[in-house]
């Protein structure tokens, strides 16, 4: 065997360790990807909303973006951290902020 050959074992755990450390990365995806989903930026013109006279106000921003709440997807997250073991289980919760971006708490 030269120096750069794996013996068949060292391959075996290799590889499982390999297949472990991907399934923790996919976990991690999805659960980054199902935060993600949870707000959804709205391209309706802002001339077609409309407008509700108790918000309305002298000093309305011109520039703003819009979100649509997807409420099913942020309920099942919030609803995964409650229960019996409720003190050992986090969830992180995406909301967007005055500018646009979105914020983690």
């Amino acid at each position: 065997m030269s120096k750069y050959q794996l013996s068949p074992r060292l391959l075996i755990s290799r590889l499982a360790l390999l297949a472990m450390v991907g399934a923790f990365v996919l976990t991690l995806v999805t659960d980054a990807s199902a935060q993600q989903n949870v707000w959804a930026e709205n391209f309706q013109r802002p001339e077609y909303i409309n407008k509700n006279k108790a918000a309305t106000r002298q000093s309305f921003p011109t520039e703003f973006k819009l979100f649509n709440l997807n409420a099913d997807p942020l309920k099942q997250q919030l609803f995964s951290v409650v229960g019996e073991k409720a003190n050992t289980r986090s969830t992180v919760v995406a909301v967007p902020n005055a500018d646009g971006g979105i914020e983690y708490f």
